[in-house]
């Protein structure tokens, strides 16, 4: 809904996105990483729909196996998977995850 009215009210309607993985979530800030690190190669939004409509999907796999999933789905939308596997796993999205917990914790 938030892309259609941006999209038919374009001088009026801007989007602005925090993330908050819940520390509570054991792929939450892994889901992060993976949105972040396919923004980085210029698909940010599809990996973040992609992980939103597809929870069913990924939600009862063990955290090593989401990874793959989540590499899958970046080579379905054409990324670089050694990029975003780089990426994902880099120091800089994993603080980039836990500071946007810290963050949306210390908000409330």
């Amino acid at each position: 809904m938030l892309a259609q009215l941006q999209a038919e009210f374009p001088e009026d309607v801007q989007i602005t996105y925090r993330h908050f993985p819940l520390p509570t979530h054991d792929k939450a800030a892994l889901s992060t990483q993976a949105s972040e690190a396919a923004g980085l190669q210029g698909k940010f939004w599809e990996m973040h729909d992609v992980i939103f409509e597809s929870q069913e999907e990924w939600a009862s796999l063990p955290v090593d196996q989401f990874q793959a999933w989540l590499v899958e789905q970046a080579s379905a939308l054409g990324l670089d998977n050694k990029q975003f596997y780089s990426d994902l796993t880099s120091a800089a999205l994993v603080n980039l995850a836990k500071s946007a917990t810290d963050q949306g914790q210390a908000v409330g």
